[in-house]
């Protein structure tokens, strides 16, 4: 009697009526009509955390498919070794034959300056990117709210002339407005921001190195284009990259002393929000360490 209570009190809780013959039992596994429907949309785009007294609020654009053929996108490694790398991150391949890796800005408000580290793809790649400026006005800001700060542009210097010329037809109007400048790695072009040499990706591609109460943040940028492959094996080169090898060369200098060091990461194409750590494995290589996710404390 006491095992058929017991038994009676698993069902009723499971929501099962406990009949005694089989036809009762059978009409209580009869769907309700009014079943209620998945909802199929995500949360807004946004995750913010704190870095001593910045806000760092990780802004999702979207997903790529870097499609086609992932074998000839990502040399220096054998197809047999890529296909176990994926296996080892669980990342099938898609319909295309490539992989998807997630396109992420990053918006940093320090107290006084808020700044946008890139500004996604726009209409550019496709409609599955270009979602940063809604994301943006999702997590509480407006994009002209964002601060853009470098050296005044007479200040370029003669050396890197003619990386930017390629790109004067686009920045014209933006020049004329006074609203671009330049910098030069390795200086503070704001308190607490550093810019960070990595050339590779583009001929003056950098990082951006924030501090504040002795936490630092690395903003990467594209060093990397699938944490599987290039962390896992830094020497995996992309064919989205201007200089390859350069690339390379900004990878196996980092990466060494974000590991070591412990620092904060942002990563353009990490897996959304792209903000945690990397640890050096004792085979070689790298693994990715998430954030994980937390309530912001507000200091009263």
């Amino acid at each position: 009697m006491k095992i058929k209570s017991l038994a009676t009190a698993i069902l009723l809780g499971l929501g099962i009526s406990a009949g005694t013959n089989a036809h009762e039992s059978h009409a209580a596994f009869t769907p309700k009509a009014n079943v209620v429907k998945p909802v199929l949309q995500q949360v807004d785009g946004y995750y913010r955390f704190m870095l001593g007294d910045f806000e760092v609020t990780a802004i999702y654009d979207g997903y790529l498919d870097i499609g086609n053929d992932i074998y000839a996108k990502f040399t220096n490694l054998s197809k047999e070794e890529l296909n176990k790398l994926i296996e080892n991150e669980f990342r099938p391949l898609t319909e295309t034959g490539g992989v998807n890796t997630a396109v992420s800005a990053y918006l940093i408000n320090t107290g006084k300056n808020l700044i946008l580290v890139d500004a996604g793809s726009g209409d550019v790649f496709g409609d599955k990117v270009g979602f940063v400026e809604a994301n943006l006005k999702k997590a509480g800001y407006k994009p002209e709210q964002a601060f853009w700060y470098a050296t005044p542009i007479e200040k370029i210097p003669a050396h890197v002339q003619q990386y930017v010329q390629w790109t004067k037809d686009a920045v014209a109007p933006y020049e004329k407005a006074g609203k671009v400048f330049y910098y030069d790695s390795g200086v503070e072009v704001i308190p607490g921001v550093k810019s960070v040499k990595s050339f590779g990706h583009t001929p003056g591609h950098a990082g951006f190195e924030f501090e504040s109460k002795g936490e630092k943040l690395f903003v990467w940028g594209d060093l990397l284009h699938n944490h599987a492959f290039q962390l896992a094996v830094p020497e995996v080169a992309a064919e989205f990259d201007v200089n390859a090898e350069g690339a390379r060369e900004a990878r196996l200098r980092l990466l060494p002393e974000l590991a070591k060091n412990k620092t904060w990461i942002a990563g353009a194409h990490l897996p959304f929000p792209g903000i945690g750590h990397i640890r050096a494995e004792e085979k070689g290589g790298y693994s990715w360490v998430p954030v994980e996710y937390t309530p912001i404390e507000v200091k009263k």
